[in-house]
């Protein structure tokens, strides 16, 4: 059964969103409900933020710095306190951007990556692979 949001409730969500509470630290205040509710609630009741807090260059080159190490965009976004689409999609912007080059290895060609492939076989094995024949090593 749906309960549905009383008005206490919901000025309560209010104004736990303008103290600066995240979703999982008012789950303690609603213990009739659960995370995904309270959050849904919430959106409902204050959208989130349009208004972007603007990248410093410090943030900038931080995430570049660990993209380069492989650090997951999750992990970067907590660490610079931001979300994960936004810190993905800066990251996404830096590194294709004049700004922050990331250096790539050239992609090799298909008939690069078989020459490759192939290189390791045995003669025998190379024609039966090319021909679509069956090789069995005894």
């Amino acid at each position: 059964m749906i309960k549905r949001w009383t008005v206490e409730e919901n000025d309560l969500i209010k104004l736990l969103r303008h103290q600066g509470l995240t979703y999982k630290q008012m789950v303690p205040y609603f213990p009739d409900r659960n995370l995904r509710t309270i959050a849904v609630q919430a959106n409902k009741l204050l959208p989130p933020s349009k208004e972007l807090k603007p990248w410093t260059p410090e943030e900038e080159e931080l995430l570049v710095e660990l993209r380069a190490k492989n650090v997951p965009y999750k992990q970067i976004a907590e660490q610079l306190g931001r979300t994960y689409i936004g810190t993905k999609a800066k990251g996404s912007q830096l590194i294709t951007s004049d700004k922050a080059r990331v250096e790539t290895r050239p992609r090799k060609s298909f008939e690069q990556r078989k020459e490759e492939a192939l290189s390791d076989l045995t003669p025998e094995e190379r024609v039966c692979i090319e021909t679509g024949q069956e090789f069995f090593r005894f």
